[in-house]
This record gives structure tokens, C-alpha cells and sequence, in this order.
């Protein structure tokens, strides 16, 4: 109550200044409009004309892939958080946003009917041939997953494009759970212990994975490539920090760290996490003789990083470009 208070006392104290400033440049106040209802009635409507005009202008041509991705984001008006999904078309010469609807649910049913609505709005039906989902289970679910809704609801059916990146979020997970001992509750145990023990660890000397002997056997004769392979992915934009990080650990393990490479502090461990899995997994073994761990926690790492190291970062951080998956894939399965 008060902040609205002092905002409409802040838009009074602005309609005086403007009626001043109008008045002496021999205007008629009673000409403009300075009343706040007024203002954003006009902007509504405003911004209504603007909207109608970009989707009777939107008519591309070319077969088109439909985008989504669900987050959880702050609500404009509270405290509360939102399911919100983005939604975009794609197409030889075409990227389009359109629109970021509030979702009453994170349900496939909600998905489907919000890209469906979107489509509509658009008149989209017969361009859209293709479509561009994560692999969670609201999108590609047995029952009632937001792709098969979407095509009944289309009456057609679309050529499916799981993101490429989620796929093999998949299989490092698989192998995450065959290496490591499971967990009961929704955190990694191992993770939880290495995060608290983080206070009484020195950043400054950790020890790269080919000071083990049973690493540094598999991965010398593939040392040189690896580096320079991660050296070039660290010359690339990457859209977060946890990429940059998780290619600066794999360095430290194979025995090129630099001094520039700033070791962060251990972040979230959830089993949703699928980097932190990665990250972790680096950090715990570079810091092995001051962290205490099992025979069969030191075995698991050491084998899961070989693994990341070896034969998945490439793989992973390669896998967006189109022009090389087929061969990416059949390099990645080959070993």
C-alpha cells in the first residue's frame, strides 16, 4: 500500500513538471494527455496495434521448426515463482520469437496447448514441420507428453529433434549410476561431504589425474589432442559459466592446468544437476589426498573422469553442430 502511494505521489509531481514544461512552450495542458488510467489504456492499446502488425507481417516461406523450453522464473507482480515457457520458429533464413506465456502447470497438457495457441495466433499450422524439444518427461513421457499432444492436437505428425545436448545428458547420467553408489535422497552424498569439507581445502595444491598411474597409461598417448581439443572449446563462446569451468578442470586433470584457472567453490549437487555431476567429479579427484575418500569412491572417479576426459567432452561440447553429428556419434558409440 505505501509503494503504491508513493508511486502515484512520484506520477503526480511528473504531471505537474510535464503541464509546466507545456505551458511554456505555449501548448494547452488540457490538450495532453497526463492522466496515469489515460497512459496505460493508450499503451495498451499501443501495444496491441504493434503486436497485430508483427503477426500479419510473419509470413516465412520455408518449412519451419518449432521451438520450446520451459523455466521457472520470478512473477512481474510478486514474490512467487512461474512456469514460463519461451517458444521461437526457426527456418532457413527465419528465427522468430513468439511468446513467452505463463503455463498454469509444468504438465505436457500445458505445454502442448500453449505451442498449440501460439501456432494458431501465428497462423503457423502449415509451415510447421519439425519440432525442437528437451528429453524431460513432460515432453517425450509414455502417455500424455507435450510432443504427442502437440501433433494430435496439429492433426499431423512432426519430425521429432530432441536437443542434442539433452541426449547425451542421458548417457553421461547412465554412466554416472553404473560407476558411482546410488543415493536414497535427492542429493549425491558424496558431493554433500565435499561440500561441506570445502573450508579446509587448499585451492592451491590439487594434483592433476596423471600423477595416477593407472590414468596417465590410458590417457598419454591421447594427451596432446585432448588438450588441444579443450584449448580451442575454451576459444568458443560459451552461454555459461559451469561449461568454461568444467573444460578448465579437465584441464587440470590431464596435467595442463595454468595458474589463471580459478578453482570456484563446489555449488549445487541436486541429482538433477547433470554438470554438477561432471564438475564435482573433477574437483573431488584433483583435491583426492586432502579429501578423505573410500577405495571404491576413489576407483568409481577415477574411472567415471577418464570416461568424461576421454571419450564424452568432445562429444558433448561438439554435439550443437549439425555438419559433424552423424560423425560425432559414431565416434562417441566406436569407443
Amino acid at each position: 500500500m505505501l509503494r503504491r502511494r508513493r508511486r502515484t505521489l512520484v506520477f503526480a509531481s511528473f504531471s505537474k513538471f510535464f503541464a509546466a514544461a507545456a505551458q511554456s512552450l505555449s501548448r494547452n495542458p488540457k490538450d495532453i494527455t497526463l492522466n496515469k488510467e489515460s497512459i496505460r489504456l493508450a499503451r495498451l492499446t499501443h501495444r496491441e496495434l504493434i503486436s497485430n502488425e508483427i503477426r500479419s507481417s510473419f509470413a516465412p516461406k520455408t518449412p519451419l521448426t518449432i521451438h520450446w523450453d520451459g523455466k521457472m522464473l520470478p512473477a512481474l507482480t510478486s514474490k512467487e515463482t512461474v512456469d514460463r515457457l519461451a517458444v521461437l520458429v526457426s527456418g532457413e533464413g527465419v528465427m522468430k520469437l513468439l511468446s513467452v506465456p505463463k503455463l498454469p502447470n509444468g504438465t505436457g497438457e500445458a505445454e502442448a496447448s500453449a505451442v498449440f495457441n501460439l501456432i494458431q495466433d501465428w497462423n503457423l499450422s502449415e509451415r510447421v514441420k519439425f519440432m525442437s524439444f528437451d528429453t524431460t518427461a513432460s515432453n517425450t513421457g509414455l502417455k500424455a507428453d507435450a510432443c504427442t499432444l502437440l501433433e494430435q492436437k496439429l492433426g499431423k505428425h512432426l519430425l521429432r529433434l530432441a536437443c542434442r545436448h539433452h541426449i547425451s545428458e542421458l548417457i553421461v547420467a547412465q554412466v554416472f549410476s553404473v560407476l558411482m553408489e546410488p543415493s536414497s535422497g535427492p542429493n549425491i552424498k558424496l558431493f554433500q561431504r565435499f561440500q561441506e569439507y570445502w573450508s579446509s581445502i587448499d585451492r592451491v595444491t590439487y594434483e592433476s589425474g596423471m600423477e595416477d598411474e593407472s590414468i596417465s597409461f590410458e590417457l598419454v598417448p591421447l594427451q596432446s589432442d585432448l588438450v588441444d581439443c579443450i584449448r580451442h572449446q575454451l576459444t568458443e563462446f560459451h552461454p555459461r559459466d559451469d561449461y568454461r569451468e568444467l573444460l578448465q578442470l579437465s584441464l587440470i586433470f590431464l596435467g595442463a592446468g595454468t595458474a589463471d584457472i580459478q578453482i570456484h567453490a563446489p555449488g549445487a549437487y541436486h541429482k538433477a544437476r547433470w554438470m554438477a555431476k561432471l564438475i564435482y567429479s573433477l574437483k573431488i579427484y584433483i583435491f583426492r589426498s586432502q579429501f578423505r575418500l573410500t577405495a571404491r569412491e576413489l576407483s568409481s572417479l577415477r574411472d567415471f573422469n577418464v570416461f568424461v576426459v576421454r571419450i564424452y567432452l568432445k562429444a558433448w561440447y561438439t554435439a550443437p553442430c549439425p555438419a559433424t553429428a552423424p560423425r560425432t556419434d559414431l565416434q562417441l558409440l566406436a569407443r
